[in-house]
């Protein structure tokens, strides 16, 4: 392999991260199912995770680390404080020959869905964020943790538990909701508040699934959940079409953003110059592109 072209990328999330290692015109990808977030795990154990794994398909496919010439990981929580640095350091030990950059995962999907082109790209999953690529510039718009909660599973999990609870006490009124949130939850809400205050951030966005089913059968407490998160992903990409003189291409990926519901409710909220699609690619393709790029650079 030392004449073939190697690079790798990772997507890492919330719930998983996904590798991808590219020889030539072969692909072989790596998933594993935890998080990599630094915000949720620590900056060591994400280190650790990444870096592990990254090394992991290089060994399980017979590739010498030192072969490698750009690695590229775009991580949920990536712009944290000094994370890329130290992420960047670790990569650095291990591919000593590579380029090695570390980003957010937005950058990921902005180059899976517009490698060679402007664009705005959206995610909604978990969490969410929007970014747009004008050039080499990338820029963000909203997804600011704390203190910009709409827009993503994990809230619209808090939502659903809480109507469950308004139901509980009579503020509001049972429906197709509450019994699906009490069927997953074991019983009442109340009675397992201790339990439900415990759990992570993947566990709460574990309801979200529910809202959609509930909606589908009418539930008005579950399409109101929805219209929230559709006028928050409008707000956010009407703001990033601000910035582009004719058609805004946007681009949007992740399971609650590409629901067909979120999307009914999303599309008559967006400006007329707003051409929506939804993501094909795998986004740890968009990494690879990233980490193509950055061994040019030497």
């Amino acid at each position: 392999m030392n004449n073939t072209r190697i690079y790798i990328g990772a997507d890492g999330g919330g719930t998983k991260i996904l590798y991808c290692l590219k020889a030539g015109d072969k692909s072989f990808y790596l998933r594993k199912d935890y998080s990599v977030n630094p915000n949720d795990v620590g900056f060591e154990e994400s280190v650790s995770r990444v870096v592990g794994g990254m090394a992991e398909i290089c060994y399980i496919n017979g590739i010498m680390t030192e072969d490698v010439r750009g690695v590229f990981a775009g991580i949920a929580g990536g712009s944290t404080a000094n994370y890329r640095e130290i992420l960047k350091a670790g990569l650095d030990k291990v591919f000593i020959n590579s380029v090695n950059g570390v980003s957010h995962d937005g950058e990921n999907i902005l180059y899976a869905a517009f490698p060679d082109t402007d664009g705005v790209i959206v995610i909604c999953g978990t969490g969410s964020s929007c970014f747009y690529k004008k050039g080499n510039n990338i820029f963000r718009i909203g997804g600011y943790s704390l203190f910009d909660l709409e827009g993503n599973g994990y809230e619209m999990g808090k939502k659903a538990i809480a109507h469950a609870l308004k139901c509980v006490d009579g503020r509001e009124k049972r429906g197709v909701l509450c019994s699906l949130v009490e069927i997953q939850c074991g019983g009442n809400c109340l009675d397992n508040l201790k339990k439900l205050l415990s759990l992570p951030v993947k566990e709460i966005a574990s309801f979200a699934p529910l809202v959609f089913k509930a909606a589908a059968e009418n539930d008005r407490y579950a399409q109101n959940i929805i219209n929230s998160v559709a006028e928050y992903l409008a707000e956010c990409i009407n703001h990033a079409s601000k910035t582009f003189d004719g058609i805004c291409p946007v681009c949007i990926a992740g399971s609650i953003g590409t629901h067909p519901i979120t999307l009914e409710k999303l599309k008559p909220k967006l400006f007329e110059k707003v051409t929506l699609t939804t993501l094909t690619k795998e986004p740890v393709e968009g990494a690879v592109y990233k980490a193509k790029l950055l061994s040019k650079t030497r």
